[in-house]
């Protein structure tokens, strides 16, 4: 009787064209992974508070400007445009990832910095685990590697996009990767995975020209805001040189911190500016 019902609870919540939106656009994407997304919610560090809050996120259930304008009794004006920009539609989807205004003071540091700083630590880890650091330095030396946190690179000729999130470099393999961190909203991951490879390309090519001994590559870590993991971020998570344990630890920690980031983008911002 309990899958029954259960079974009951499914189709009815299928057949709400609202709740579920952000879900079920996640399990159409081409690269879904399945086993990964949404893997915080059984994530026991994570606070009831926390969890409640991004499924109302992905539930579309958070109280908008454009909540409030479609739910306004009749003859009732509502401004739904966003309180920030004052530009586009405000509703949740705009306001944790689409929101020009709140790129560089909430996308950056609350989400973005905080998942590169996951992985600069897990790179570091893998030649000595005993390392603690508050804030990544620009270039630290370890073992064979080297990483570079947000380093501008001068290059001759310039390219446009000289400044990655992390660059590894291992003086033993020969080896460089330059790794950019993305956390759009998941109906643009694929698309927002494409750009971050072709962006620094031209990066590479210019650093080869200086280090021909070396062998190149650009690894992109996309996820997104409202919880999809793709195949092929797991695959790029591997690139990094990271060994099966590290990388599935990483990844669920990566995920945790975007939920985290996402929940106080939406809380901030919303709270703000009334």
């Amino acid at each position: 009787m309990p899958a029954a019902i259960n079974a009951n609870h499914l189709a009815r919540w299928l057949e709400k064209p609202a709740h579920g939106y952000i879900v079920k656009k996640q399990t159409t994407s081409k690269e879904y992974s399945k086993l990964n997304s949404n893997v915080w919610l059984k994530n026991t560090r994570i606070s009831s508070h926390i969890e409640g809050y991004y499924c109302a996120i992905q539930e579309q259930e958070i109280n908008t400007r454009y909540v409030q304008q479609k739910r306004a009794k009749a003859g009732t004006t509502v401004d739904s445009l966003c309180r920030h920009c004052k530009k586009h539609k405000e509703d949740i989807c705009h306001i944790i990832g689409s929101c020009s205004k709140l790129c560089h003071s909430m996308y950056l540091p609350f989400r973005h910095d905080q998942v590169a700083r996951l992985i600069y630590m897990e790179i570091l880890h893998t030649q000595d685990p005993q390392i603690q650091m508050r804030q990544p330095e620009e270039v630290y030396r370890v073992g064979p590697i080297e990483v570079w946190w947000n380093k501008k690179i001068a290059c001759s000729p310039p390219t446009p996009f000289n400044r990655p999130d992390i660059v590894l470099w291992n003086n033993e393999l020969k080896t460089c990767k330059i790794i950019e961190v993305g956390i759009p909203l998941d109906d643009n991951v694929g698309e927002a995975e494409t750009a971050k490879h072709s962006k620094y390309i031209p990066l590479a090519v210019s650093l080869k020209r200086l280090y021909p001994q070396y062998f190149f590559e650009c690894i992109p870590i996309v996820l997104g805001a409202t919880g999809l993991i793709t195949r092929s971020l797991t695959t790029n998570i591997s690139a990094i040189g990271l060994n099966e344990e590290s990388s599935t630890k990483l990844l669920h920690q990566i995920a945790e911190k975007a939920v985290c980031g996402t929940v106080k983008i939406a809380k901030s911002a919303l709270t703000l500016i009334r």
